[in-house]
């Protein structure tokens, strides 16, 4: 079994990392499992690609492993695409989703604008350049806030009409 690399903490993305790739003989393997010790990447990209590609290649090379990484987020069209490269950030600052959620409508003046989530997934190799992926859900603003299992932003984001998806080679 090939063993990879994922660039991130987040259990529910490991798992589903390794539930995809496992039948491709591939084990997906936490970043933190092979590097021990502190090790922190500044994601200082301006676009989701680039973080995403700073991450996988920052990684990459300090095993030598295969890496995948990704950054995503949250853009609202009437707020000029913020939160964006961001979002996490931002709700972190503001004391969590439910703040950043009424930050949000608050500078909306609670109407209803079209949004995405974005997606980057970079794949880095030693010595290859590195692939990536990029993939959009859009809808629309929704206040409050709805359903139960949502992860993130996923609660103000209502109406998904349509995905796009775009290898960036």
């Amino acid at each position: 079994m090939k063993k990879f690399i994922i660039a991130s903490t987040n259990e529910h993305k490991i798992r589903e990392f390794q539930t995809m790739l496992k039948p491709f003989g591939i084990k997906i393997v936490p970043y933190k499992d092979v590097i021990k010790g502190q090790f922190e990447i500044e994601e200082t990209g301006a676009t989701f690609a680039d973080n995403a590609k700073i991450k996988a290649e920052a990684i990459c090379e300090k095993t030598g492993l295969p890496t995948f990484a990704d950054d995503s987020g949250f853009c609202v069209k009437d707020l000029a695409g913020f939160p964006g490269v961001r979002s996490a950030r931002f709700a972190e600052e503001v004391g969590g989703y439910d703040k950043a959620f009424e930050d949000i409508k608050n500078r909306l003046n609670g109407k209803c604008s079209e949004a995405k989530f974005v997606c980057n997934i970079a794949f880095a190799v030693k010595g290859e350049k590195t692939v990536q992926f990029e993939g959009k859900c859009y809808g629309f603003t929704v206040f409050p806030p709805r359903g139960e299992n949502g992860f993130g932003y996923d609660p103000i984001l209502d109406g998904l009409r349509y995905g796009s998806y775009l290898w960036l080679g």
